[in-house]
C-alpha cells in the first residue's frame, strides 16, 4: 500500500504527540483512527451543506416567482 506523506500545522503536531502519548498508540494508528472516523463525519456534513444551500436556492427563486407573478396583476 503506499504511503501518505503530508505536513501538518506544529500545534496539530503537538495534538497529534499528546493523544499519542495519553493513550499509548503510535501516531500512524491514531491518524488512521481519525480518518476512519472523520471522512464518513465529514461526508456527511458537506452532503447536508450541499442539501442545504440547493433548498435555499429553491426557496429564492419560488419566492422571486411569487414576487414577481404579484407585480404583473
Amino acid at each position: 500500500m503506499p504511503r501518505l506523506n503530508f505536513r501538518i500545522h506544529p500545534q496539530l503536531k503537538q495534538r497529534l504527540d499528546t493523544v499519542s502519548e495519553r493513550y499509548g498508540l503510535p501516531q500512524a494508528e491514531i491518524v488512521r483512527l481519525v480518518l476512519k472516523v472523520g471522512l464518513p463525519l465529514l461526508e456527511g456534513i458537506l452532503e447536508a451543506e450541499q442539501s442545504l444551500i440547493r433548498e435555499l436556492l429553491l426557496y429564492q427563486n419560488t419566492k422571486l416567482k411569487v414576487e414577481s407573478s404579484f407585480g404583473k396583476e
